[in-house]
């Protein structure tokens, strides 16, 4: 079959066929190697509902040909078929009216009343019967239910489903209730989903694991066997809590890395060790290639630190190729902390400043302020400016269009004084309403009004009282004395 496939999808690559043609060619062929098999099932199907339907039932199956026979026509007949007693014996148990598709069911999967009636004999009267259907299919009878009940289960019909779904036994209780654990319903679903062996709790317990019900479950689910307990114990974690174990299942951690960090000459090595390794990707590698560029006699949890930061070997050489040698492991954190990237560092070079300007260079970083803003600020042609001066700038909001429109402005200023005027909140429309009132006034006026909230509408409220002719150091003064 998979060869006149394969001829088929040729031709349409080939163009011989049209896809429709192809997908017609596909659609039969698959008939033909389904059809003997398809046809098997249904002749089974028809045997099997003897004891449900009548013999016309099979007089109609016998007068069609075989390529009639469809299963919605088998089920069409068995709901036609059907025997009265059966009808009668299903309406007795509460079941009347039933829509063709749910009794057709009912009989191919053999929903005999005598099974239903055991059903309702234990308590489960009010069941429908798609639920009973479920039970049939499922495996759910009287003997189970009954054996459950005995061991102190009596369960919801969705519980009862669950259970042999997933092949909860009386035997499989029996074991766990050996172990005295109180378990629930779900617990013993869950168990058995995770292919817990209740035998294992007995040998947790003979290494010093004394488990819940949720932990046991938990040793299925992240693959805690003892054999793995024991490995851990024996690499010298003798007093190992599960939650330990556990978040070594669950973040990979190798016993392996162990002793790497031995023979880096780390003592004392905790568990928290190992897994915080693992969940920050640090490597016994990583911590050699750090103590052979001079990071030595540090602890495990430092050189985590490290990593989270972003700080790897590979940028410590970057650095020490830029000419940045001699970092302490603070230091190192420091700049990777606020990304302080070789590239950063050599663009800031590029604009002409050196290495000694390093630790200002990392509060660049700190601030915000890139390479854009510093040659905006140089392009302003300030004496001797410095990065100092620059991260000043920055902190305090300056801007280079703000000193343009100074320069534009004409008032006189020097860097300081644009440094205080950002931080005393002088903006630009505040400077031009104070220039309309004063035209002579200077920058450290400017200031001074900005300090002693002197506002155009304070000076507007002093011309209308008649003080028209006021210089702006008598409108300060009078400000500081409270007079208005």
């Amino acid at each position: 079959m998979e060869n006149d496939r394969v001829r088929i999808l040729k031709k349409v690559a080939s163009g011989e066929i049209s896809p429709e043609d192809a997908e017609k060619a596909l659609r039969v062929l698959d008939r033909e190697f389904l059809g003997d098999r398809s046809f098997h099932h249904l002749e089974k199907l028809i045997q099997d509902v003897s004891e449900f339907v009548t013999a016309e039932f099979y007089a109609e199956i016998k007068a069609l040909e075989q390529t009639e026979i469809t299963f919605s026509l088998v089920k069409e007949l068995i709901v036609k078929h059907v025997k009265p007693e059966y009808i009668q014996g299903l309406s007795e148990l509460g079941y009347a009216n039933i829509p063709d598709d749910m009794l057709a069911k009912a009989i191919i999967h053999h929903l005999r009343t005598e099974f239903i009636r055991k059903i309702h004999e234990l308590g489960y009267q009010k069941i429908d019967l798609e639920t009973l259907i479920k039970f049939r299919i499922h495996g759910v009878d009287d003997v189970f239910i009954k054996e459950l009940q005995e061991l102190g289960y009596t369960l919801t019909s969705s519980q009862l489903v669950k259970f042999r779904i997933h092949d909860v036994s009386s035997s499989f209780i029996r074991e766990i209730k050996e172990y005295e654990l109180d378990t629930s319903p779900n617990d013993l679903v869950k168990m058995r989903i995770h292919s817990i062996n209740p035998q294992n709790l007995k040998v947790f317990q003979e290494m010093g694991l004394e488990l819940s019900v949720q932990e046991l479950i938990k040793t299925g689910v992240h693959n805690i066997t003892p054999e793995y307990v024991k490995s851990v114990k024996d690499a010298g974690f003798t007093d190992v809590e599960f939650g330990d174990i556990k978040k070594m299942r669950i973040h990979g951690v190798s016993l392996g890395t162990l002793e790497d960090l031995k023979q880096l000459g780390f003592e004392n090595i905790e568990i928290h060790d190992l897994i915080k390794m693992e969940i920050h990707g640090v490597t016994a590698e990583d911590i050699k290639e750090f103590q052979e560029m001079g990071f030595k006699d540090l602890s495990i949890n430092r050189y985590v630190s490290f990593n989270i930061a972003g700080c790897s070997p590979e940028r410590l050489k970057q650095y020490a190729e830029l000419g940045i040698t001699g970092l302490s492991a603070n230091k190192f954190k420091h700049m990777c902390t606020h990304g302080v990237t070789p590239k950063f560092l050599q663009s800031v070079m590029d604009l002409g400043f050196s290495l000694d300007n390093l630790d200002e260079m990392i509060e660049l970083k700190i601030h915000g302020i890139d390479t854009q803003f510093i040659m905006g600020i140089q392009e302003l042609n300030f004496p001797e400016i410095t990065l100092r001066d620059i991260i000043q700038f920055g902190i305090h909001g300056v801007t280079v269009d703000f000193v343009k429109n100074l320069s534009e402005i004409g008032i006189t200023f020097t860097m300081r004084n644009v440094i205080d005027l950002a931080i005393h909140g002088a903006d630009i429309a505040h400077i031009v309403k104070m220039k309309k009132f004063f035209p002579e006034i200077n920058v450290q006026q400017v200031i001074q009004t900005c300090i002693h909230g002197i506002t155009p509408g304070f000076i507007k409220m002093l011309k209308e009282k008649g003080f028209t002719e006021l210089t702006i150091d008598q409108v300060i003064k009078l400000k500081l004395a409270n007079v208005f």
